[in-house]
């Protein structure tokens, strides 16, 4: 079955010396035994003729449970980020007194709250339903027409919540644009779900220098490489796949270090970053880049070299001194991923 045959990521040869490649069943054993299933014995032979036990039928049992599982995850669907805490809460974009509310103010907050517990699926109970707004996108388009001052947030609201044709989203992300760079009050953390929202539609081409400049005034290695996969993003949602592909070139053979991946895209003359983070976390950081930088190639069309990417990567970390022990432990997503690919392109 396919369960039993997933391409492998090696490509050793048996070391059985009681077979050979005119055998019936050899390339199926081929595969099984670089996918880790059969392992044969210590003396170097297969035994096809030897009834297992039944601990080595319980073993291959759990290999193959393994092997099986790189089915059930999903793999390459979207770009992937270092950090999600930025869509944590219900962002208002200003630091409101509750002590001092104006009747715009108790209407916005009343609008974001209900549309954001309805979204995440909340029940409205009949007795409560006084303190909800039961039509909370109409009320933001008041705020809107009448200049409410936290133009931010009304416009962060309704590009989510609003059903519009591309150009109002458009003009609604632009609006969000242009106050990033004005809006005194807003966070970071308020900046990055902003600019995860925005990246999503149509959006001027000047997101480019807001990232790059966002990227070098923020603090921390998992925020900044954050802002390279934001990028990505745009360049996919707006079709940008040569200016893309150029920039994906230069993380080919870096050093495995994840500085090294974060200072591929800065500012020219900014001054490079450095990091002494523990190597944990160096390793999980550059994997989201080898993982992104993947899923661009073959969102661009280039399959063959998405495998050969990751492939060399993958070798790579396997051989390093530094990261082989932390990859052993943390290998399931790109080896899942390689798998996937291949068995994809051997379907097709």
């Amino acid at each position: 079955t396919h369960i039993l045959n997933l391409p492998p990521v090696f490509s050793n040869a048996l070391p059985f010396k009681d077979l050979n490649i005119n055998d019936k069943f050899y390339k199926q054993l081929l595969d099984l035994y670089n996918n880790g299933i059969i392992l044969g014995y210590s003396s170097g032979e297969f035994r096809p003729n030897s009834l297992l036990t039944r601990a080595e039928a319980a073993s291959i049992s759990r290999r193959i449970h393994k092997e099986a599982s790189f089915f059930n995850q999903e793999y390459l669907s979207k770009i992937i980020y270092s950090d999600s805490k930025y869509d944590e809460g219900f962002p208002l974009f200003y630091p409101y007194d509750n002590k001092n509310l104006s009747s715009d103010d108790f209407e916005y907050i009343r609008a974001v709250t209900s549309l954001e517990y309805k979204a995440f699926g909340g029940y409205v109970f009949p007795e409560d339903e006084g303190l909800y707004d039961a039509d909370p996108v109409s009320t933001l388009r008041t705020l809107k027409e009448n200049s409410y001052f936290n133009k931010t947030g009304v416009n962060y609201y309704l590009l989510k919540f609003d059903q519009v044709n591309e150009l109002i989203s458009r003009q609604y992300s632009n609006s969000i644009l242009n106050d990033l760079t004005v809006n005194a009050y807003l966070t970071n953390t308020d900046k990055m779900t902003l600019l995860h929202e925005i990246i999503q539609h149509s959006v001027d081409s000047k997101i480019k220098d807001y990232l790059l400049k966002f990227k070098d005034s923020i603090e921390g290695i998992k925020a900044k490489s954050d802002i390279d996969f934001l990028l990505i993003e745009y360049y996919l949602n707006n079709n940008k796949l040569a200016e893309l592909y150029e920039w994906i070139l230069k993380y080919n053979n870096l050093d495995l270090d994840a500085s090294t991946f974060v200072n591929v895209l800065r500012i020219e003359n900014s001054i490079p970053y450095t990091t002494k983070l523990p190597l944990e976390d160096q390793f999980f950081v550059i994997e989201k880049y080898l993982l992104n930088i993947t899923y661009s190639l073959l969102q661009i069309g280039f399959e063959s070299e998405a495998i050969n990417f990751l492939d060399t990567y993958h070798e790579r970390l396997l051989k390093s001194s530094t990261y082989k022990i932390i990859y052993g432990e943390n290998s399931d997503s790109i080896i899942g991923t390689l798998k996937n690919i291949k068995y994809n392109s051997l379907e097709e």
